[in-house]
């Protein structure tokens, strides 16, 4: 399992990253145009900083310099609403 420092911009404030806690996130890889690209799943873990940074980890081994683009996240529910 690998850890990588992801950017969230929308959360600067404490209770905004609180939310993002335990979210699941998906990158798409692919390896050119002729093939389907392929997920890479992980799970934000926990903060890097109070600046909207967070710590993900990877299922699969994923090199930092292949993510430099999005990654799409998937909110888990909150039920207090």
């Amino acid at each position: 399992m690998s850890k990588i420092r992801i950017r969230i911009p929308c959360a600067n404030e404490v209770s905004k990253q609180q939310k993002f806690l335990g979210a699941k996130i998906f990158y798409l890889k692919s390896n050119g145009f002729r093939t389907k690209p392929k997920a890479a799943w992980g799970k934000i873990v926990s903060l890097h900083g109070r600046t909207g940074i967070f710590l993900a980890k990877f299922k699969k081994q994923i090199s930092p310099v292949e993510i430099t683009s999005c990654v799409y996240i998937i909110h888990k529910p909150s039920f207090n609403q």
